[in-house]
């Protein structure tokens, strides 16, 4: 057996697999276990000063292929109203900014489908970038999601490309309208 102290609440122990089989932890029956824990805890407490009567504890068994194991032990501090404490102190997350992105072959493409989106009052932000070498327009709108029923109608004017692509056509494309650009282009069809 190896002992390994951690740190001043965590251990390591390694058993070599004539001492798995010793203290019964091939068999993980939960009553055999305790017993087992029990047995180790008063060989660790001989062994080296670690003493975890009357506390929780939390441990780990990884066995291997030989038939040892290794198992971390750590104390746990409990407090009472630990799980209400951090519920007060977490941040209300905000919900996740949603970007689509189309990609257009001509400006009258773009032009018809900014009136449609218009038409079906979409508000959220816009804008509008080109792709010199390519020839092609892209569209990223703000707060949709591809899979709403009343955007499909942009599935048979454009590609829908991976959001993920957002920052590098912001870095090397030409923007043609950063903000708003649905109701700018709108009001040119």
């Amino acid at each position: 057996m190896e002992i390994l102290k951690i740190g001043s609440d965590s251990l390591k122990i390694s058993l070599c697999t004539k001492e798995t089989f010793e203290y019964n932890l091939n068999d993980l029956d939960n009553e055999t276990v305790k017993n087992s824990f029990i047995r180790l805890f008063v060989k660790i407490r001989e062994s080296i000063s670690f003493n975890v009567t009357g506390e929780k504890v939390v441990a780990e068994i990884f066995t291997g292929k030989d038939g040892g194991c290794e198992i971390f032990i750590s104390r746990v501090e409990v407090r009472e109203n630990m799980y209400k404490e951090r519920a007060l102190e977490e941040p209300v997350k905000k919900p996740r900014r949603t970007v689509s992105i189309y990609a257009f072959e001509d400006l009258e493409t773009v032009l018809m489908v900014s009136k449609r989106l218009k038409d079906i009052n979409f508000c959220a932000d816009s804008s509008l970038y080109y792709d010199e070498r390519r020839e092609k327009y892209y569209i990223m709108l703000d707060d949709i999601s591809s899979k709403d029923l009343k955007y499909a109608f942009m599935n048979e004017y454009a590609k829908n490309i991976k959001n993920i692509l957002g920052p590098t056509i912001k870095e090397h494309y030409k923007c043609i309208c950063k903000k708003d650009a649905i109701k700018k282009l709108s009001s040119l069809y």
